[in-house]
């Protein structure tokens, strides 16, 4: 089975507890007001990367754990699924955790979607809401909440500081985390975000 995403980082210790795998998957129809990522909106093929591929990298890696982002990778629910229940298979230490506009109550309003929920630590959840922003911690506004659903992950390991990362892919330079930075000058000058 293959998935549409946008890009991933090998490791990074900015998206969540330990050392992590990050996924940003390709297409989100919310279209949140100055999101992040909105280079990930669109859903046009951008790179389909086979499931059992990606899995098989991310086991032959070093990371404890996993953070899945997009767009939104509720917008792809069946490719969603097989990966996450391929990579529980791993056990990491420090689990999986997902991001998604969508609250978990409408996730749990869709048979396809929450069939996902099994398979997650931490759903962190709500579109971005920029008059709401803030500027600790892995969510981006105050109205999106934490979902604890094992207890893989505690609400003490998951709590970070503004701490970015920089990696180079080829040409790019991506920035991951939380900056606290003016996106759209830095956009100009050719860095993308993540």
């Amino acid at each position: 089975m293959l998935i549409n995403i946008h890009s991933t980082i090998k490791s990074s210790r900015v998206n969540g507890p330990g050392d992590r795998f990050v996924i940003w998957t390709q297409g989100c129809r919310k279209m949140c007001k100055n999101c992040y990522n909105p280079e990930t909106w669109s859903h046009y093929k951008n790179n389909l990367v086979d499931i059992d591929s990606l899995v098989e990298e991310i086991k032959n890696s070093s990371v404890s754990g996993v953070t899945i982002s997009g767009g939104d990778p509720f917008e792809q629910p069946e490719e969603l699924f097989y990966l996450l229940r391929e990579i529980k298979q791993l056990d990491l230490s420090d689990g999986v955790i997902v991001f998604s506009g969508y609250t978990i109550r409408e996730i749990r309003g869709d048979s396809k979607l929450e069939k996902c929920l099994d398979y997650i630590d931490v759903l962190i959840d709500g579109l971005y809401i920029e008059e709401k922003r803030i500027t600790n911690g892995l969510a981006g506004s105050s109205n999106q909440q934490f979902h604890y659903l094992s207890d893989k992950i505690s609400s003490d390991s998951i709590e970070i500081d503004q701490e970015v990362e920089i990696h180079l892919l080829g040409e790019l330079i991506q920035i991951t985390g939380f900056p606290l930075i003016d996106r759209m000058h830095m956009k100009s000058k050719g860095i993308s975000f993540m």
